[in-house]
C-alpha cells in the first residue's frame, strides 16, 4: 500500500484528524451492522470496505490500534426451546455489547463473527424441522423480540415440550414464522463462502 493509496480510504488535512476519522469510518460500520439480521454475506461486504480502511489507517499511523486478546464462547441450549431463547438472548446481548466496545477492526470482525456463530447455534434447534411454505419469508426480517418471547411462553404453557412440536402451530403463529425463517437463514447460511 503507498501513502496515496491510504489517503484513497482516509483522506484528512492533518495528522491529527486521522484517529477521529477512523474511529468515524468504525462507528458507522457498527451502527450498520448492530440493528441488521446476522448475515454472513452483510458481514462480508461491510468488512471488505472496513479492512481496507484499517490497512490505511495502519499505514499511515504505523499501529493497528486492535485489541490483543478477544475471546467470547458461544454456547446455545439446543434441547429446549426455552433455555435456547435465554442463551441466545444472553449472547446477543453480550456480544452487541462488545461491538458497541471494540475499538478497532479486529474487534468488530471478531464480535461479527459471534453474532454470526450465536446465530447459527439458535437456528440449529429449528433444524430438523419441515415447513409447509417458505415463500414470503423475509430472512432478514428478525420477529420482534418481546413478542417472541411471549410466544415461547405461550408454547410451554399450552403443553407443547418438543422443539418439533412447532410443526403444529398455526402458520401464521409468530413462533412457527420465526423457526422457518431460522431453519431457511440455515441452509442459505450454510451454503456461503
Amino acid at each position: 500500500m503507498t501513502r496515496e493509496d491510504a489517503l484513497l480510504y482516509l483522506p484528512h488535512e492533518d495528522e491529527g484528524e486521522l484517529e477521529d476519522l477512523y474511529q468515524e469510518k468504525l462507528f458507522a460500520l457498527k451502527q450498520k451492522v448492530l440493528n441488521a439480521a446476522p448475515s454472513t454475506k452483510l458481514y462480508q461486504f461491510h468488512l471488505k470496505k472496513m479492512r481496507l480502511i484499517h490497512y490505511s489507517y495502519a499505514f499511515l499511523t504505523g499501529q493497528t490500534n486492535d485489541e490483543l486478546t478477544l475471546s467470547y464462547r458461544v454456547d446455545v441450549d439446543q434441547t429446549d426451546l426455552k433455555f435456547a431463547w435465554r442463551d441466545y438472548n444472553k449472547n446477543k446481548t453480550e456480544i452487541k455489547l462488545m461491538l458497541v466496545n471494540a475499538i478497532g477492526f479486529l474487534g468488530v470482525k471478531f464480535s461479527l463473527g459471534k453474532l454470526l456463530e450465536n446465530q447459527r447455534q439458535f437456528a440449529t434447534v429449528f433444524k430438523a424441522l419441515n415447513f409447509l411454505d417458505c415463500s414470503g419469508v423475509i430472512l432478514s426480517q428478525e420477529a420482534d423480540a418481546m413478542v417472541l418471547e411471549a410466544e415461547i411462553d405461550a408454547f410451554v404453557l399450552a403443553g407443547y415440550s418438543a422443539v418439533k412440536d412447532i410443526e403444529k402451530l398455526d402458520i401464521e403463529n409468530m413462533l412457527y414464522q420465526e423457526a422457518n425463517r431460522l431453519s431457511l437463514w440455515l441452509k442459505i447460511e450454510n451454503n456461503v463462502q
